[in-house]
């Protein structure tokens, strides 16, 4: 699988570096997830910097990707190793960005964005469903996106 990431990134790297949001989607797609200093060509940081600006852009699939980001969700596929490597490291989760890039992709279309929101919702307080709301409310462009904002509260 890494092979086929590797050459996904490569042939899209171009494209997503110009502000393709398609392209953005497939290297931060490619790019998704690291889970151990093992495996270095995954890195969350740099799939959610390509997924943040693929959502800015309205990308639908780019704003649930980063909602399953958040809910603990980053592992596609069969990839059992990585499945049970993210398990152990037991990612942090982020119920609030969880929330609202599910929400914001069911807003753009997603299929399954509403259904996801409301599961990630039953888990949250009424604070963090009031602070998610009002970031809902303003828009991608004001969420926090990025790993990194996201852990840090930005």
């Amino acid at each position: 699988m890494v092979a086929r990431d590797q050459s996904i990134y490569q042939s899209n790297l171009a494209a997503a570096q110009a502000g393709n949001a398609e392209a953005e989607l497939k290297v931060g797609n490619a790019l998704c997830c690291s889970v151990s200093a093992d495996q270095p060509f995954y890195n969350t940081q740099r799939a959610t910097e390509f997924l943040c600006r693929a959502a800015i852009q309205g990308n639908r699939d780019a704003m649930f990707r980063l909602g399953r980001i958040y809910d603990g969700d980053a592992v596609d596929g069969l990839r059992a190793g990585r499945r049970l490597a993210a398990a152990v490291a037991d990612a942090p989760l982020h119920p609030v960005a969880a929330w609202t890039w599910f929400s914001l992709a069911a807003d753009a279309g997603a299929p399954d964005g509403a259904r996801r929101a409301e599961q990630v919702r039953t888990h949250m307080s009424a604070p963090q469903l009031a602070q998610a709301r009002q970031l809902q409310a303003a828009g991608a462009r004001a969420m926090p996106c990025t790993e990194s904002e996201v852990a840090h509260g930005a």
